[in-house]
């Protein structure tokens, strides 16, 4: 004679116990699946990837970073094994990166992309003549002001000011440059808060190219001016 046995009734809270179960297979499932591809991309980085990084932690420490991915808090990386106390040495650093990390977006304070390997990271900055720094009395289209050129650690700098001219305050000049005898500059107002310092209406740029004379005491040269080419030169104060 057959026995038959009476179906198993599953209570309602072996039903959410075995749904939940479930649910965490399928995140633990879905979680793999997401690491997998961000080590697989990290992976793929550290292969193709040419540049590096200089990561600053809140600390007052630094690293240096390859294969940068950062996914909402964290970020993920190939990192070098050293830790800095100064960010120049970080930036020479030339150890092994190839150790994966996790690291806490809070816990950094900046991160510099350095320059792709193989590229000079800080080129070699010509010394500037002295004869070609100072003070200048420039005259541009009428306007009479002061030219101020100065060096530092190779990079020149200058302002100009005409105090007959607007606020007559101090404009800083932009990519200020020495090569040889000649002097190029740029004088700009691109900015609302700058235009309101100089007290002007308006934007404008001008290029400006000139050559030293009189073993430094002279500048001749043109300015550009929406195409328009005007002349201007300074003598040395």
């Amino acid at each position: 004679m057959t026995e038959h046995r009476s179906p198993r009734h599953t209570s309602p809270e072996e039903a959410l116990e075995a749904l939940q179960q479930r649910e965490r297979r399928i995140a633990l499932l879905a979680g793999g699946a997401v690491l997998g591809t961000v080590v697989l991309m990290i992976v793929v980085a550290s292969f193709t990837s040419s540049y590096r990084a200089v990561v600053s932690f809140r600390d007052g420490s630094f690293i240096r970073t390859r294969a940068l991915v950062i996914a909402g808090n964290t970020m993920l990386c190939l990192r070098g094994q050293k830790s800095y106390t100064a960010k120049e040495d970080a930036r020479k650093g030339q150890e092994s990166i190839s150790t994966p990390a996790m690291l806490n977006m809070e816990s950094i304070a900046d991160i510099e992309i350095l320059s792709p390997a193989g590229i000079e990271e800080k080129k070699e900055v010509a010394a500037v003549n002295p004869r070609y720094l100072g003070k200048y009395k420039i005259l541009a289209s009428g306007h009479t002001g002061y030219l101020y050129l100065r060096a530092k650690n190779g990079q020149v700098y200058g302002v100009v000011r005409f105090p007959q001219w607007a606020n007559g305050v101090n404009e800083g000049l932009r990519g200020v440059r020495i090569a040889g005898n000649a002097l190029y500059f740029s004088r700009a107002v691109t900015s609302e808060h700058e235009r309101k310092r100089i007290g002007i209406n308006y934007y404008f740029t001008q290029r400006y190219n000139g050559r030293y004379t009189q073993n430094g005491r002279r500048i001749e040269g043109y300015y550009l001016r929406d195409g328009v080419k005007s002349s201007w030169s300074a003598e040395r104060m």
